[in-house]
């Protein structure tokens, strides 16, 4: 059950994030039915899902632990970010990405 939350978390995260940016050239503060968009309000919905996993899990997941997890989460919105919205990065931030990469497979050994 907790290997199925902690993997629930990196994907409720990592679409609410994908939704986030796919609503955000569409919102605007100043107007209702932009902010009734249902990309906006699926990405605001699944990061309140991860929120309240998150939470629960920090009851019997040892933090450590949980660190991977955002580990994850960092390589796999890098990596929605490329495939999905066509965004660029540069070799440091590959670098980077695999440097958490490397950071998570330590911790978990």
């Amino acid at each position: 059950m907790t290997y199925l939350l902690l993997f629930l978390v990196v994907v409720f995260n990592v679409l609410g994030q994908v939704m986030l940016k796919r609503s955000s050239p569409d919102v605007s503060i100043f107007t209702l039915s932009s902010l009734l968009n249902s990309y906006l309000l699926t990405g605001v919905f699944l990061q309140i899902l991860a929120l309240f996993t998150w939470l629960y899990l920090l009851r019997f997941v040892p933090l450590f632990w949980l660190s991977v997890v955002l580990g994850c989460i960092i390589v796999l919105s890098t990596t929605a970010s490329v495939v999905v919205f066509n965004d660029t990065i540069s070799w440091a931030q590959i670098f980077g990405v695999m440097m958490v990469v490397f950071g998570v497979v330590l911790i978990a050994h």
